[in-house]
């Protein structure tokens, strides 16, 4: 698995705490990523600072995990 980037672990805070404040409600995926987004972009630099050093935190735990990965995509034919 890749590395999680700042954005990822800031989605994951999120939807968290959108699903606990709303418990009763059916949610999508696909909602809570938009929703994250435009909210992603509305952060102050102090919180994306904050993510940014939770990936490198991320970062260095998955090198510790996987000393070996590197990133291959794959070309499509």
């Amino acid at each position: 698995p890749r590395p999680q980037n700042s954005f990822v672990l800031f989605r994951k805070d999120f939807e968290a705490k959108y699903r606990l404040l709303h418990k009763d409600e059916n949610i999508f995926s696909k909602k809570i990523s938009s929703l994250a987004a435009l909210s992603w972009n509305k952060q102050p630099p102090s919180v994306r600072f904050y993510f940014k050093q939770l990936e490198n935190k991320a970062l260095n735990k998955h090198q510790e995990m996987f000393p070996n990965y590197r990133y291959r995509p794959n070309k499509k034919k």
